[in-house]
Formats: C-alpha cells, structure tokens, sequence
C-alpha cells in the first residue's frame, strides 16, 4: 500500500512520511489481527501468524498485480545510499529501533511484563498481569516494526516486492524452532 501510494504521489518528504506511516498503520492493522487471533482469542500462534503472513501476501500480490511496484521517491532511494559517521543510514535506523525496543523492554511496565509473559504466562498470570492485552500489543508493536522495516526495504531496493521474504521464511522457522 505504501508503495503504490508513493508512486501515484509524486516526490518530495511528505510523500515519504506519508508512505512511511501508510506501512506502520498496514503494519499495525495485521499485527492487531494477529494479536487478537493469539492473545484474546487464544489460537495457536504459530498457525496464525502462518495464516495471517499468507493472507498479507495475497493482499500484495492482488494490489501489485503481482509485479514490483517502482517509481518511488528519489529522496527514499537516496537515504539509503547515505552515511552518517561512514556508517549506512538503513544501519543506523535499525540501531535506533533496537536501542529504543531495549530501553521500552528494560525499562517499562509493559516490557517487563511483556519478559514474564514470554519466560512463564502461569507466573505472568499469578502477578496479574493482564496477559491478552500485553501479547496483543507485542503482535501490534511487531506489525509496526514490520512496518517500518517494509518501508526500509523499499528504500533500499527502489521498489516493493511481493513476497521477496519467502525465500527466508524457512530460515526464520528454524530460528524459532531452535531458540
């Protein structure tokens, strides 16, 4: 969506923030859709999240057409050929997000009950934390993230791709499976 809004709309920093905002809210809206799915309604998170990432990609596909959505801003493109310090600006933002995702988990309320409820849900649930509301908002606060890391993707490839994670969802799998 945030592409193909970027790329009817023209140049300029607007029309990035607009973007930029566009994929947060898609963003929040799947990831409120998960978490309402596996936090309130308690189904398996794993088949739904599965579900829900291959409902995404139709959406994708059937609003591209099934192709790559070119034509967005120069100044997108552009930021992520730029440096700050020698260090990539796409480097960069992830740090900041990983910073600032480190100090809401170490240093909030909803972190650390969000760390409980990952480590026990009987002990989170013992301390009644409200448990639904606390996943729910980890799956919106994910969709948002999942956002903005779209968003980055178009920056650094010029265009939107639907489906350009397949390859590694069996990787990210393992990963869960593992540990």
């Amino acid at each position: 969506f945030s592409a193909k809004y970027m790329q009817n709309a023209g140049d300029g920093p607007e029309v990035m923030l607009i973007g930029l905002l566009i994929a947060m809210l898609v963003g929040l809206l799947f990831g409120l859709v998960n978490g309402i799915l596996i936090g309130v309604l308690g189904m398996q998170s794993f088949v739904v999240t599965m579900g829900v990432r291959l409902a995404a990609r139709g959406i994708a596909m059937v609003v591209s057409a099934g192709a790559a959505v070119a034509g967005c801003p120069a100044e997108l493109i552009m930021f992520s050929f730029q440096n700050l310090f020698g260090i990539p600006m796409v480097f960069v933002v992830g740090v900041i997000l990983l910073i600032l995702m480190a100090i809401v988990t170490k240093q909030s309320k909803w972190g650390r009950s969000l760390i409980l409820l990952g480590s026990n849900r009987n002990s989170a649930e013992f301390c009644r934390i409200n448990t639904r509301l606390v996943e729910t908002a980890a799956y919106v606060l994910s969709g948002v993230l999942s956002g903005v890391a779209g968003f980055v993707s178009i920056s650094v490839l010029g265009c939107a791709l639907p489906g350009i994670g397949d390859n590694n969802l069996l990787l990210i799998i393992g990963g869960v499976v593992l540990g």
